[in-house]
């Protein structure tokens, strides 16, 4: 077959040439033409399969290819995805450290003074006691306040918190005690009690808490609310006194000083000082009683007077009536002119 083909393109391409017959040579094509018809369109046949085998593999490749990198494009977006969630050491410890300086809150004990009960658990605190508010009774030489609580469950003992004034400052103090030659913050007992006493007028505030065990393994309650007491008792408020106004009655000039009346008060006592214009200090002149709100000074020359009133009261104590006064107001001045 390849010799045939061989010789009709020799003699194609020499058709020009003298010596050949371009009858003969179309009748050897014809013939060789058709020959090789049948064996050219067999050989197509395969091309095509194979061309389209070829091309239906490539789509199939192409598939599988596409398929690979959905895959390996998941896989990066997972690991993207892990990586931006996931942080680095560095990131961890940042986290961990403002985890660590993040304050807790805060807590505040019930009295200004520490107190262990602070460090226990809350099912290890004992009861908390209630105190009652101070009463005040007549001691050998003094005033005593006795301040009372109920017996606090599984209590073995009691600490006490005492501080006090006089009644006229503004802050209260407290002074250590000494038990046994050792000095303390705290009064203990294992009584339900705690008096203070003063042979003037003072006002108190007391805690108290509960205790049980020795030393280490004792445990407290939470101390208590405040409660107060005195030994004034039930003193009367001090008369305001309003200043002196003058007015002429016959030969002479009167000064008459007001107050209004205190409540439960019938009786009043006031104390009167003097001075001469030119004189820079006031001299006491006398002290008297009265159930009037008012009381008058009079003088036939000039004179500068000063004034103080006080309201004269009672209270039971004990059963007995004791004196109970205020104290002296504040001064009322006046003058004769």
């Amino acid at each position: 077959m390849k010799r045939r083909i061989i010789i009709l393109l020799t003699c194609l391409a020499v058709g020009m040439l003298p010596g050949c017959s371009s009858m003969s040579n179309i009748e050897d094509q014809d013939y060789e033409i058709e020959d090789i018809a049948p064996a050219s369109e067999s050989s197509e046949e395969p091309e095509e399969a194979s061309t389209e085998e070829t091309s239906e593999e490539p789509e199939e490749a192409a598939e599988e290819t596409s398929e690979a990198d959905e895959a390996a494009s998941k896989e990066v977006s997972v690991a993207s995805s892990t990586a931006s969630t996931k942080p680095d050491a560095k990131n961890d410890a940042n986290t961990a450290k403002d985890q660590t300086a993040k304050p807790a809150a805060n807590t505040q004990n019930v009295s200004s003074t520490p107190a262990k009960a602070d460090n226990q658990a809350p099912e290890e605190l004992l009861p908390t006691p209630k105190v009652n508010t101070g009463v005040l009774h007549v001691g050998e030489n003094a005033m005593n306040v006795e301040f009372t609580w109920a017996p606090v469950e599984g209590a073995e003992g009691y600490e006490v918190l005492a501080e006090d004034k006089f009644y006229k400052d503004d802050e209260l103090s407290y002074k250590p005690y000494k038990v046994y030659g050792q000095t303390t913050d705290y009064y203990n007992t294992v009584e339900t009690k705690y008096v203070a006493s003063s042979q003037d007028y003072f006002d108190f505030r007391v805690q108290v808490r509960a205790y049980k065990g020795e030393g280490a393994n004792r445990r407290y309650s939470k101390w208590s609310d405040f409660a107060y007491g005195n030994t004034q008792g039930n003193r009367p408020a001090a008369p305001k006194v309003v200043a002196g106004t003058q007015h002429q009655v016959d030969d002479h000039i009167e000064v008459d000083f007001t107050w209004q009346p205190v409540d439960g008060i019938k009786e009043y006592r006031v104390t009167v000082w003097s001075k001469l214009p030119e004189e820079s200090e006031y001299t006491y002149k006398n002290t008297i009683k009265t159930t009037d709100t008012h009381i008058s000074c009079s003088a036939q020359d000039y004179v500068d007077y000063r004034v103080g009133v006080e309201a004269l009261g009672e209270q039971v104590i004990d059963g007995a009536v004791y004196p109970a006064d205020s104290d002296m107001s504040e001064y009322a001045y006046g003058q004769i002119r």
